[in-house]
């Protein structure tokens, strides 16, 4: 959980009115982190349709395991 001092009632509101958004660790990769923030915009016509993100994490995971394992994803 990303905010365990918080109720959920708590959480969707300062999601709604304040833009609270989760912490992204420093390990996450830019690529990962920008499509999670373009998801998590404030305003909805501004975040990708998820064709495009499931598109995205599948060119990401392709990256991946070809830079780790010299492999490819089927």
């Amino acid at each position: 959980m990303p905010y365990p001092n918080l109720s959920f009632s708590e959480v969707t509101s300062a999601v709604v009115r304040q833009n609270l958004r989760p912490q992204l660790p420093r390990c996450c990769p830019n690529s990962l982190a920008s499509v999670m923030k373009r998801c998590w915009d404030v305003n909805p016509d501004k975040r990708p349709e998820m064709d495009g993100v499931n598109l995205l994490f599948k060119l990401f995971l392709v990256c991946c395991v070809t830079c780790v394992y010299g492999g490819t994803v089927s």
